[in-house]
């Protein structure tokens, strides 16, 4: 199994919903705050909710790597019986995510990334919405604005 420079097994992380548990990995080389951590499962279960909304099967699909780094930027390492690897890789550098621990920014950016992998969306303006469609099902009442997205 890959995994990243300095990794951390064992550490405390996110709760990954178990409807997404065959295609999330979580990585780390740092202790994630118990405020990103309870965001991050906050997201995991409303990405979860909203595939089952939508019945989207993401089951056949590569693993996504959420990759949490105390800096901005990580190492990854290929297994040793590996010749190539391609990856999924949403990156979280905490220095960015600790300041915006109690606002709904945070888990907007958290949801983009994950959301930009799963529905295979590059346009900035599209994910918004996708976003804003996630959250609500963690706050009905969540707006573009809100989120922090200028409209």
């Amino acid at each position: 199994m890959a995994t990243i420079k300095n990794s951390l097994p064992g550490i405390l992380c996110a709760h990954i919903d178990d409807r997404l548990k065959h295609c999330i990995t979580i990585l780390t080389d740092s202790i994630i705050p118990r405020e990103v951590n309870d965001a991050m499962t906050a997201v995991f279960k409303a990405v979860a909710d909203q595939l089952e909304k939508e019945n989207l099967d993401i089951s056949g699909r590569m693993s996504i790597n959420c990759i949490f780094s105390e800096s901005d930027s990580f190492t990854y390492i290929m297994s040793e019986d590996s010749l190539a690897s391609c990856i999924m890789v949403a990156f979280y550098p905490l220095n960015k995510l600790v300041p915006l621990v109690g606002s709904n920014l945070l888990f907007t950016v958290l949801c983009e990334e994950l959301c930009h992998l799963i529905w295979n969306i590059r346009d900035e303006t599209l994910i918004n919405y996708k976003v804003l469609e996630v959250l609500k099902n963690i706050n009905e009442d969540l707006t573009l604005e809100s989120l922090g997205y200028k409209v």
